[in-house]
């Protein structure tokens, strides 16, 4: 019993006359636009392929006193800045600057809004033996 699966197609083409790319079996592939990101306070740039919604990219800005700092959108007017604690430390370990001062967080401010990122205090601890 032989069973006879019709004739074969011609390797590379459609039945309709257009070309197969590659191992796709004919079906397009659609390759997003790559991302361009600044940071209007130094010199660093970034590409990457597109980011889900609200995630950024961050690096260490020696704009901004070697605090991580997001990189924005590239064409994105921003402000990047860094915001000085404004309180009393009372021995809390606190995120510093390359200039040794406290930084309680990196505002990013757009003509849409701003964003916050905030360095918590840290917790410490010391073991007595």
């Amino acid at each position: 019993m032989t069973l006879d699966l019709g004739k074969p197609r011609s390797a590379g083409r459609l039945e309709g006359g257009g070309a197969v790319s590659g191992s796709t079996g004919g079906v397009p592939l659609i390759i997003p636009e790559p991302q361009g990101w600044d940071c209007p306070n130094c010199t660093v740039t970034d590409v990457t392929p597109p980011l889900p919604p609200g995630q950024s990219r961050y690096h260490q800005c020696a704009g901004l006193h070697g605090l991580s700092a997001p990189l924005v959108r590239a064409g994105t007017r921003a402000k990047v800045e860094a915001v000085e604690r404004e309180d009393y430390l009372n021995g809390d370990e606190q995120a510093r600057g390359d200039d040794g001062k406290p930084y309680m967080a990196v505002r990013v401010t757009r003509d849409d809004g701003e964003d916050l990122t905030v360095n918590a205090g840290l917790a410490s601890a010391r073991l007595v033996t």
